[in-house]
């Protein structure tokens, strides 16, 4: 169940701006550690290359439609499984 929300996990967000919308990504390094922990869904990351790839995936106007798309996705696991209402 955890692993399939994990792989659903979009690890970013877009939010709200100035002069648009942000691109915000969930994965960050707690101190103290080399690891990259999503703050999502918890997903644990040995390096940057993920961090790497949801920037190049998410960074273009149609990857920000492509992440509505997929939180969307996320969003309804997360409730079929009872994580939210």
């Amino acid at each position: 169940m955890l692993s399939r929300i994990r792989n659903a996990c979009p690890h970013a967000l877009a939010e709200p701006h100035d002069d648009g919308i942000m691109l915000t990504v969930t994965i960050s390094s707690p101190s103290g550690t080399i690891k990259r922990i999503c703050s999502q869904c918890g997903a644990v990351f040995h390096n940057d290359d993920m961090t790497l790839h949801v920037q190049r995936k998410y960074g273009s106007m149609e990857g920000l439609q492509q992440l509505l798309v997929d939180r969307k996705k996320f969003t309804k696991l997360l409730k079929k499984e009872g994580f939210i209402t």
